[in-house]
């Protein structure tokens, strides 16, 4: 859907937009802070995540291809429900709350794409909260690999096969902590 906007609503955020660089592990916006407008993804990731007083970390999302970041807190005013940085070099462009405002209200298409982004994003989130609830952690990265070794091919004909992932990547896949 982000990429169905129309060239007129394309040209007016590229004609508002500031190009940001990120470094590694830097942060694009934190927890609890007022957003004052909209990070559209251009190239690299970005790691949305909640983060406890004490530094345990749950990783939320993993953002890999270009589009907005977060819309929650541009659609209902209130603080950001998690934060983000970059993993490894990001380019963001950034559109002001005020230009935000004004786009959603100006160009239909902008609008419903961010309705559909949002909507998919629900749907991930309620996915997401179905396998933790209902699936123990062991059953979870249990299903992880098992996909990953689908995707590599490696259920096929292979006694083994070895899955290049860090603990960190682990403990996404599987909605827990590293702990």
């Amino acid at each position: 859907a982000w990429s169905a906007l129309s060239p007129m609503a394309a040209a007016e955020i590229e004609r508002v937009a500031v190009q940001r660089d990120w470094g590694d592990r830097m942060l694009l916006f934190h927890q609890g802070e007022h957003c004052g407008g909209l990070h559209i993804l251009q190239t690299g990731m970005v790691k949305l995540f909640i983060a406890t007083r004490d530094g345990r970390e749950q990783t939320l999302y993993i953002q890999t291809e270009p589009g907005p970041i977060t819309l929650l807190p541009l659609l209902d005013g209130e603080p950001y429900a998690q934060s983000a940085a970059a993993l490894g070099s990001a380019r963001t462009s950034y559109v002001s709350l005020e230009d935000f405002q004004r786009l959603y209200a100006a160009h239909p298409d902008f609008a419903a794409a961010v309705q559909s982004e949002h909507a998919r994003r629900m749907r991930a989130v309620i996915s997401i909260t179905d396998m933790v609830a209902l699936r123990p952690v062991v059953a979870r990265i249990a299903l992880y690999v098992q996909a990953r070794a689908q995707g590599l091919g490696a259920l096929e004909n292979a006694a083994w096969f070895q899955i290049p992932v860090n603990q960190e990547e682990l403990s996404h896949a599987a909605a827990t902590t590293r702990e």
